[in-house]
């Protein structure tokens, strides 16, 4: 089951040695459980026994994921940095940073790994969810709106998508869209609460920024 989950990520790292992919399916089942000391022990382990750029770029992954969740920003930076380095075109990676950026606020920088993650692999539905929550938060709602209705074309039950379509809509003032996708965001286990309190915030932010750009020159 762990392999299935992160197979897309995982691609043929270890085959040759069913030792090493059991530790790093393992490393994999103690992330999940969030047991992140054994998780980067184990990683850390493999990175060393690591032979072929494609297990180094799986083990290095998993461990800047890893320091993601943990908070360490700056280290999870270095290893997503040091993966792409070799390899430009992991779009795991790419799409990752795009979400730090995201977090950090830095939009335009999250903008734009997750837009060199979709020139690899358009078929990822979190970068296009990555585009369109950057694009929402810079103010452009007809890019959000285009980019996480891709979202949702790849991966109809993606609940952070569905969710930000009905902030969408609702800033939009399509209210009948926005109570619809509500209903479908909190069908996928997202809180009603939160997601309207999330509207009641941006429309005030969309209402100034609206302020600021349309007030006359003095």
């Amino acid at each position: 089951m762990i392999e299935t989950h992160y197979a897309d990520k995982i691609g043929h790292a270890f085959d040759e040695d069913p030792v090493k992919k059991k530790r790093l399916l393992s490393a994999l089942l103690a992330y999940n459980r969030d047991d992140w000391g054994a998780c980067l022990k184990k990683l850390h382990t493999l990175t060393q026994q690591a032979t072929t750029k494609e297990e180094k770029q799986v083990t290095k992954f998993f461990t800047a994921v890893c320091l993601q969740d943990m908070g360490l920003v700056p280290a999870a930076l270095q290893f997503y940095h040091e993966i792409l380095e070799e390899t430009p075109s992991y779009a795991p990676a790419l799409s990752n940073l795009s979400v730090i950026y995201f977090e950090l606020e830095e939009y335009p920088k999250a903008i734009t790994y997750a837009e060199q993650a979709l020139d690899y692999n358009r078929d990822n539905p979190s970068a296009y969810h990555n585009l369109a929550s950057a694009c929402f938060f810079t103010y452009d709602l007809e890019k959000a709106k285009n980019y996480v209705t891709e979202a949702l074309a790849l991966r109809p039950d993606l609940p952070e998508a569905t969710s930000l379509l009905a902030m969408i809509d609702a800033i939009k003032g399509d209210e009948e869209a926005a109570q619809s996708s509500l209903r479908r965001a909190v069908a996928l286990g997202q809180d009603e609460e939160d997601i309207q309190g999330a509207i009641e915030r941006m429309r005030e932010k969309y209402a100034q920024y609206a302020a600021a750009e349309y007030r006359p020159a003095q």
